[in-house]
């Protein structure tokens, strides 16, 4: 009986160790080999920080042209789109009555400078007072007429600047009076764009630095920074916002960017190694595995056999 129970546990043995080795076979095939890591020292490198914020396209010089004086408009010599140059005639302006005025005040200065004259004569018994309420009136009425003139000249309405005509007001038979502008000039050769940068973000922004603008049609520009605001506009608590301006430069050919129209302004500043550094992972090639060993059989030894059974006597 003994030997009988020895035997069934021999056999229980080697079946339960032949299916746990069968189990780690199967595991070890189907697990993949992974591969092992190991920190290398780390290392300073550049990084790009880009600094982005949007932006309203405005012409970088604007001239609303107004009449020096009051008349009709008598002639209009530009239409809109057109290009200017400065000094150029936009329009003439109408007054007949400048040159009743400007006879009259040249009438009233050679009446004055002859009571000058006459003060001022070796026979003449006029006090030093009464010569020099004359030589003031002589000035006043030079004065007067000089204004006069200068009225005439500005009859002719002329553009301080160059650039494209974007308003015109004026058309012929209207009144005209300094009040009222005639027409509207930008320079659209040299667009601006107003920007805000954060104080945080400052330090990557300055004046020549260049950048991309991106416009809703499409359209992309090169410009660079031409003016920071020194002085910031406190935001919040701890935080204040800097004006920048950001001047495009002109394109080759027109690609309807307009004043008006919003932009993205996009400046990438390289930190010359002043990054943070980084610790760089370094993949080791995985170590090959060596052949998993084969399962065990779960097969009776060859050299056992069942004993026989005894028969009672």
């Amino acid at each position: 009986m003994k030997r009988r129970t020895l035997v069934l546990i021999l056999v229980i043995l080697v079946v339960a160790g032949g299916a746990f080795g069968f189990i780690r076979w199967r595991q070890a095939k189907n697990t993949p080999a992974l591969a092992k890591y190991a920190t290398a020292q780390a290392e300073r490198g550049n990084v790009v920080v880009t600094v982005s914020d949007n932006g309203t396209i405005l012409g970088r010089e604007q001239q609303d042209v107004r009449p020096q004086t009051t008349g009709t408009v008598e002639a209009v010599y530009v239409k809109l789109g057109d290009k200017v140059k400065a000094g150029q005639t936009l329009a003439v302006i109408s007054n007949p009555d400048l040159a009743d005025q400007i006879t009259t005040a040249e009438a009233n200065l050679a009446v004055e400078q002859a009571r000058y004259n006459d003060m001022k004569a070796p026979a003449s018994k006029a006090s030093q007072s009464d010569i020099n309420l004359a030589t003031q009136k002589v000035d006043q009425a030079k004065r007067t007429l000089a204004l006069k003139q200068a009225d005439v000249d500005n009859l002719t309405v002329e553009v301080p600047m160059s650039g494209t005509v974007t308003t015109v007001n004026a058309s012929i038979g209207d009144s005209a009076s300094p009040g009222s502008p005639l027409f509207t000039v930008v320079d659209l050769d040299h667009l601006t764009m107003n920007l805000s940068v954060s104080q945080g973000l400052l330090p990557y922004v300055y004046k020549g630095e260049t950048g991309t603008a991106a416009f809703a049609n499409g359209a992309n520009r090169i410009g660079r920074v031409t003016y920071v605001n020194p002085v910031g506009t406190p935001k919040g608590t701890y935080d204040a916002t800097y004006a920048v301006t950001f001047t495009v430069d002109a394109p080759t050919s027109d690609d309807g960017v307009r004043p008006g129209m919003t932009g993205t302004v996009s400046l990438n500043h390289p930190t010359q190694g002043a990054s943070t550094a980084r610790p760089r992972l370094r993949a080791w090639p995985s170590v090959p595995r060596s052949p998993a060993p084969s399962p065990p059989s779960t097969s009776r030894p060859a050299t056992w056999s069942r004993p026989a059974r005894r028969r009672s006597p």
